[in-house]
This record gives structure tokens, sequence and C-alpha cells, in this order.
């Protein structure tokens, strides 16, 4: 889904808008105010890296695990590679799963799809 603000009580901002996301079925009955909705609702956040390349690899991983989103997958432009970063818990993130150009990136078990993802795709648009 695009255009799905998440509410980020955490956060100076309040909320983020990933680049895409996946959310709950019912997610319209986590709305928390204008186009936000509860981090409850998300089952991962996605984002392309472009300027503002650092936000996605180190504020927002922060702000995407303390409010528990359970997937987070970065098409870091800037690096060439795709990460995954899944299980948040206790506000931060393990180590990402990476992925390079030629492979597929499996889809987390919080999404509950099941195709998967190109990197070459992901990172090329």
């Amino acid at each position: 889904m695009h255009g799905a603000d998440l509410w980020l009580p955490a956060s100076a901002s309040d909320f983020a808008l990933p680049d895409l996301s996946t959310v709950d079925e019912d997610f319209r009955d986590a709305h928390v105010t204008g186009h936000c909705y509860a981090p409850h609702a998300f089952r991962m956040a996605v984002e392309i890296t472009s300027s503002n390349w650092a936000d996605d690899l180190d504020t927002k991983v922060e702000c995407y695990a303390q409010a528990g989103i359970p997937a987070y997958l970065i098409a870091d432009r800037e690096h060439d590679e795709v990460l995954l970063r899944t299980a948040p818990a206790d506000g931060k993130c393990p180590r990402p799963q990476r992925f390079e150009r030629g492979q597929d990136v499996p889809p987390p078990e919080p999404v509950g799809a099941r195709a998967e993802l190109s990197v070459d795709t992901l990172l090329d648009g």
C-alpha cells in the first residue's frame, strides 16, 4: 500500500511515510489521525533510498524498530544492495539480511505473501 502514514508516537515527527507498506486487511480500524495508522496494523515497511538515504539506513531503522514493525525492507541504491530487517525486540532490530543483485528476497513471515522480490527490480525500479 502506498500513502498510509505510520504513526510513530515515540518520534519527534510523530509519523513516517514508507515508500510502500503491507498492512493488515482491517488497517482502517487502526486509524489515529489524518492519514496516520497505528503501528500494529503494519506488517512491513519498504523504503527505496534516494538523496536522504542515511535516514532510511539509520533513523528509520530505529523508528520502525521502536514501533514494532515486524519487517523493514530497504532498497539501498547508494550501496547497491537490499537489506531486510525483521523481528525487532526492545526497540532494536538484529543485523539485517543482505541481498545482492541477481538474488530474490523471500517475503518475511509476518507479511504473509508468497511472491519473492527481485533485488534488481527493487534497486532499478
